[in-house]
């Protein structure tokens, strides 16, 4: 089991950063302006000075590999149109060749109708493609441990951020769908 004391954010920051981040985005899609991390603009935009920068859709996916564009693009449409989660699976050019990376977001729609949405970026480019999804061995603790350790976390976290908030509950989401053998 995860306990929880004064050090377990910090550890649990430290985890998420070792775990191939490539970084975050934060999109407002009825403006139609992203606002990519400093991480996420250099492998999206090919210029990590776009970070923190409200930028137009097209520029954050500017490196788009020309193959992923056809698809990417229509499915990013219809999740902004009804709201819910964005996960994709695709290809950027970067300046050390093509990576692949796993996109993987959520967008709502508030009371007034606008729509808004957060998410992360992962470097998946070193998983096999054969397998793409391997068992998962947590060794930390259970499933269930560490599900309801990460509970905890969103409510801790939850109140003072809400794009923390929102990260926990999709790792919650992929968490409880991997087949973990516990």
């Amino acid at each position: 089991m995860i306990t929880r004391n004064n050090h377990g954010i910090a550890q649990f920051a430290s985890s998420l950063l070792s775990s191939d981040i490539v970084g975050t985005w934060d999109h407002d899609v009825t403006a139609d302006r992203v606002v990519l991390d400093a991480g996420a603009a250099a492998v999206m935009t090919g210029d990590r000075d776009y970070g923190g920068q409200q930028i137009p859709l097209s520029l954050a996916f500017h490196c788009l590999h020309d193959q992923d564009r056809p698809w990417v693009f229509p499915k990013l449409d219809s999740v902004s149109q009804t709201g819910g989660d964005f996960i994709a699976d695709y290809r950027v050019n970067t300046i050390d060749g093509i990576r692949r990376l796993l996109d993987y977001g959520h967008l709502s729609k508030s009371c007034n109708g606008a729509v808004q949405g957060y998410g992360i970026l992962l470097d998946i480019t070193d998983i096999d493609t054969d397998n793409r999804h391997p068992k998962v061995s947590f060794g930390i603790a259970s499933q269930k441990d560490l599900l309801q350790s990460l509970s905890g976390l969103r409510v801790d976290l939850g109140q003072k951020s809400a794009r923390a908030a929102i990260l926990i509950d999709m790792l919650r989401a992929e968490v409880a769908r991997l087949d973990t053998g516990s």
